[in-house]
């Protein structure tokens, strides 16, 4: 397996989306929006396009030549989810998912929103989604992947964010420089919400890998 890393190219979109999907899987986040197994696929299709067209369209997508990983950055300024930008790309939330998990999602979405503003309030770089084909995982591939914006975020002096609903990531983000700067449980009985944030590491640094 090659770990070159460059910008996601169009003809690797589909490829990419697929991964997304089979990677949050295992995501707590999925059951808890999309009770009803029958519509998780959907669900996760989805997920998928809706991230890949937000980072193509306001941040950075990285992966590798064959797609074995995915890593969607917004970029400083670009964010905030507003009405404006999801009815430009189409990302609202589908009926399909029936009123009940839609209810879900937007207000995990406006959680998540309200968390992120509070936890950090100057410039920054969002990382959105950060997926490893489960079959590559352990192979240094997620540190790769996040690399190139976490050195040019150094290099403008500029601190990177993230949440995850999955703890078992936390240990791989601390290894990059991140830190839990807030936890909390979304609702009673919700998946957890673990909030991150990396300040600018000294430029030419050792470089941290998964």
């Amino acid at each position: 397996m090659t770990l070159s890393v460059h910008r996601l190219k169009p003809h690797q979109k589909e490829r990419a989306s697929r991964v997304i999907a089979q990677a949050f899987r295992a995501d707590p986040l999925l059951p808890y929006i999309t009770q009803e197994e029958s519509k998780q696929d959907y669900m996760l299709s989805w997920l998928g396009d809706m991230g890949l067209r937000l980072g193509l369209s306001y941040g950075e997508v990285y992966t590798t030549p064959e797609v074995e990983g995915v890593a969607i950055w917004l970029l400083p300024g670009q964010y905030a989810m507003t009405f404006g930008k999801m009815l430009r790309l189409g990302v609202f939330p589908p009926l399909r998912l029936g009123l009940k998990a839609l209810a879900r999602f937007q207000s995990f979405a406006g959680f998540t929103s309200q968390v992120h503003r509070e936890c950090i309030k100057q410039d920054h770089w969002y990382l959105l989604m950060l997926v490893v084909d489960p079959s590559c995982q352990g192979k240094g591939l997620g540190g790769r992947l996040l690399q190139p914006v976490l050195t040019r975020a150094d290099c403008q002096g500029l601190p990177c964010y993230l949440e995850t609903t999955n703890p078992r990531t936390i240990p791989f983000y601390e290894r990059q420089g991140f830190l839990v700067v807030r936890s909390i449980e979304v609702v009673q009985g919700g998946p957890g919400l673990w909030c991150l944030l990396r300040n600018p590491q000294p430029v030419g640094g050792p470089s941290r890998q998964e």
